[in-house]
């Protein structure tokens, strides 16, 4: 049970962290990582665990809805890098740096 709980835990984490936080990747990217995720909830499903399944099912069901927050910001993010003359990498790689302190190293590194 309690590698059940941490596995789903950091199933949890990559979703917020890495699909649904606002400074992430590309729409398709985080497609993958969504679909990846789900698969993996899929396989933790067990006649124990019903709700496992109902998340599975709703996440499946709402996978477009979630993300299409996603698809107008890489829109936006492709106009603001037209217009600035700037790659969109480069237009990302500042939407990372909004998080993190302008104290920090990591922020410098960046």
């Amino acid at each position: 049970m309690k590698g059940l709980s941490s596995d789903v835990n950091t199933l949890r984490q990559w979703m917020s962290h890495d699909v649904l936080e606002l400074a992430g990747p590309e729409l398709q990217v985080r497609q993958e990582l969504f679909d990846f995720i789900v698969d993996e909830l899929q396989q933790r499903e067990h006649k124990d665990h019903l709700a496992l399944r109902t998340l599975h099912i709703a996440l499946v069901n709402q996978r477009d809805d979630l993300l299409a927050f996603a698809g107008v910001l890489d829109r936006k993010l492709t106009a603001i890098a037209h217009h600035f003359k700037v790659s969109l990498q480069s237009i990302r790689d500042v939407c990372l740096l909004q998080p993190k302190s302008p104290n920090s190293d990591a922020y410098w590194r960046r």
